[in-house]
């Protein structure tokens, strides 16, 4: 049960992460004032690293329900980066 409240709860925050995010970039991209900008910036950041913990939790909860598998391969560190 509770991986699938992890599951649903990490759908209903990622939308309006997401129209946070837009927000941010169109706030960054309109604002003539640095200082607007700067807090733009540090919304946006906060935002997608938020974004990536959510998306965490939501592959623990596939791979603890079996939909998610790893396959052996080759790993370009450098273009993943």
């Amino acid at each position: 049960m509770l991986n699938t409240l992890q599951a649903s709860v990490s759908h209903e925050i990622l939308n309006p992460l997401d129209c946070v995010s837009s927000f941010a970039v169109q706030i960054r991209s309109k604002s003539k004032e640095s200082h607007i900008k700067q807090m733009a910036d540090i919304i946006y950041n906060t935002t997608k690293l938020l974004n990536l913990s959510v998306s965490d939790l939501q592959d623990r909860s596939s791979m603890q329900h079996g939909k998610m598998t790893v396959t052996k391969g080759k790993f370009q560190l450098k273009a993943a980066i």
